[in-house]
Order: C-alpha cells, then structure tokens, then sequence
C-alpha cells in the first residue's frame, strides 16, 4: 500500500500547519482540523502496522506521513504516542515539525 504514494508535492501542509499552531499554544484550534489531523495520523499508523492489509481509500496524507515516518526512524516514537490531539503537546509539536522539515521524503 505505501508504494502508492501521490504524485502530490507535500499532502502534510494540514498537518504541519496544525502543528505549527499548537507550537505557537494556539488555543483555538478548529475541532473540524483536529479530526481530520488525528485521523491522518490515526490512518499512518495503521498503515504502518499492517502493511500487508488493504486499507479502504487510504488519504494521500496518511500514505505521505506513513512514509515520512517509515523513512525516520526518530519519528516512530514520537507519532506512537499520539492517541488523540490533546496527546500533542508544544513541545512535541516542535520536535516533529523539526524532524520533518529537516528530513523530508520528497
């Protein structure tokens, strides 16, 4: 599954934008992008689980983060232990924007 990767330049802008914010402690986070932020996580991480399973419609994004996370092994851990977005901490949401920035599948 993770070998369908997009042709899209970077399907993580969502993601790090949302990051950016809780990095920021933007306290008025949108509860429709902390869904869909979660979900993309929540979907990488079972692509990364089970990559043998088909998943139904996987989105771009979560294949994209899959991959990012595949390629890092830095970033395993710290993606493991988010289980929701209040596990998102400023701290973490720094740390991964750095992680990701620096080493880039794309």
């Amino acid at each position: 599954m993770l070998a369908a990767k997009s042709n899209y330049d970077d399907n993580l802008e969502l993601l790090k934008l949302t990051l950016f914010l809780v990095n920021r402690g933007e306290a008025n986070v949108p509860p429709v992008l902390k869904e869909h932020v979660i979900a993309v996580i929540r979907q990488a991480q079972l692509l990364l689980q089970f990559p043998t399973v088909n998943i139904q419609n996987p989105s771009p994004e979560s294949i994209e983060l899959a991959l990012e996370i595949q390629s890092h092994d830095d970033l395993v851990n710290d993606f493991r232990g988010i289980s929701d977005f209040d596990s998102i901490d400023p701290m973490l949401a720094s740390r991964l924007l750095d992680k990701m920035e620096h080493k880039s599948v794309c």
